[in-house]
């Protein structure tokens, strides 16, 4: 009979972390789970007290306790000692990442890690669907894809889980290294290479650079699944020590997009991965999404996953608010939501997937954030794959957009709008739209373009 599921207790925080209890005499409960946060805190849950620049965990203290804490993981001890047990260590932060790493190590997963410049939550959500079928899957949530949020997610794994699938994130060299040294990755995805962060970056190939940091961690045994064709997918596949597939339009690919047809707000593909050829149903229209798809089925299958799997899980997979989703507007209109973060090569491809449809085509863009000294040049750069997709309406919104609504307004057949602030467009944009449009809304996380999609998408909309 297998042994119940489990999570990490609190000796484990003190085998791998050296973690002191202050008072020896109390028992250690069980724990349902581990939380940096009162406000999503649960009972049973350890409350582990980060110090940071705004907040500092420490002053939540009490709340955790009111919230029903199984105990506490701190620096500073509080006074006086609660009743439930408290474990001290110099840097919280660093015990939680032990003792990550080796929860990990315990549960001894196959584990698939998945980094790139977009795309990342895409491919995570459409293996983890696939994989699901056929095995205990324990996946990132949300986006605790950083420093903080990888040792969150693995503590929060079950001892039962057979495949680990997580998202790695960065914003300067040297986090992608870190992040994969704590999850030893069997399998390394990298979805694309974009400009982004490149206030962090000297250029573009440094960003491919930093994300091949994952490469090294699968050793000579570990698999790579890397894009083919595209920026730097040759020194991607040559820093890859071990066996490379590579996913794509490109004839030699591994995982091949043989044909695509788009039917309403969903699309049809045929692919060839390995010796298999596919015909995969997806939601979402754009040429990235059946890219991601490619990506996620080839690690499915390098993962285990059987053919049959690999079409169910792609077919019922449907992606997190704000990651390309299509919503239905009150009017008639359809929504493009795409609000989670942005890039040029990410917008470039969704004004692409917003071309492909047969409806009028609005695209309302938000600032591209944290691209340095070429903002205004990558901002309006965009002009072309919109004159080339025949938008007919622009709105933009932000300071960088304004550079791209000034090149915009030189053209004659595009009629443009600019706003710098998003909110400035509530209730501004729905006059000007026709019930059959189809409309386009991304931009940086920072610009929280989320409240445009919600006011568009709602009955007074």
């Amino acid at each position: 009979m297998s042994q119940p599921s489990s999570l990490p207790d609190l000796a484990l925080f003190q085998e791998a972390a050296g973690a002191v209890l202050a008072d020896p005499s109390r028992l250690l409960p069980p724990l349902t789970g581990v939380s940096i946060d009162t406000r999503t805190l649960k009972p049973g849950d350890l409350f582990v007290a980060l110090p940071g620049d705004r907040f500092d965990g420490h002053t939540f203290i009490a709340k955790a306790i009111e919230l029903g804490c199984a105990g506490l993981l701190v620096q500073h001890l509080p006074d006086p000692l609660p009743e439930v047990p408290v474990l001290q260590v110099a840097d919280t932060l660093e015990a939680m990442t032990r003792v990550a790493a080796a929860w990990r190590l315990r549960v001894n997963p196959k584990v698939i890690a998945i980094t790139g410049s977009a795309g990342k939550t895409s491919v995570k959500e459409r293996v983890a669907a696939i994989l699901s079928r056929e095995f205990r899957v324990h996946a990132t949530v949300g986006n605790l894809n950083n420093h903080i949020g990888l040792p969150l997610t693995l503590l929060r794994m079950p001892s039962s889980t057979q495949i680990l699938v997580a998202e790695l994130g960065m914003s300067a060299p040297g986090e992608i290294a870190h992040l994969a040294a704590i999850v030893k990755p069997d399998i390394g995805v990298i979805t694309s290479i974009h400009p982004a962060h490149l206030g962090s970056f000297a250029s573009l190939e440094g960003i491919a650079r930093a994300k091949a940091e994952l490469l090294p961690a699968l050793g000579k045994t570990g698999y790579a699944v890397l894009p083919a064709g595209g920026n730097y997918a040759e020194l991607l596949a040559a820093l890859a020590e071990g066996p490379a597939f590579t996913f794509g339009d490109h004839p030699q690919a591994f995982a091949r997009l043989l044909s695509r047809s788009i039917d309403g707000l969903n699309q049809s593909l045929t692919a060839r991965i390995g010796n298999h050829e596919f015909h995969l149903e997806l939601s979402g229209c754009g040429e990235h999404h059946a890219l991601n798809a490619l990506a996620a089925a080839t690690t499915a299958e390098l993962a285990g996953a059987s053919p049959e799997a690999i079409v169910q899980g792609l077919s019922a997979c449907r992606l997190p608010p704000g990651r390309g989703g299509i919503r239905q507007g009150p009017n008639g209109w359809i929504v493009i939501d795409d609000t989670y973060n942005a890039n040029p090569g990410s917008v470039k491809a969704a004004i692409v997937a917003l071309g492909n449809l047969p409806n009028r085509k609005v695209a309302i863009l938000g600032d591209m954030l944290e691209l340095g000294e070429l903002s205004a040049e990558l901002h309006t750069s965009l002009l072309e794959p919109l004159l080339h997709n025949d938008i007919t309406l622009l709105i933009t919104t932000g300071k960088a957009m304004q550079a791209l609504h000034e090149a915009a307004g030189r053209v004659a057949h595009m009629e443009s709008l600019h706003r710098d602030n998003p909110e400035e467009l509530i209730g501004l944009v729905a006059p000007l739209l026709h019930p059959d449009d189809a409309i386009l809304v991304k931009g940086s996380r920072g610009m929280r373009m989320e409240r445009i999609v919600s006011h568009l998408t709602s009955p007074q909309g």
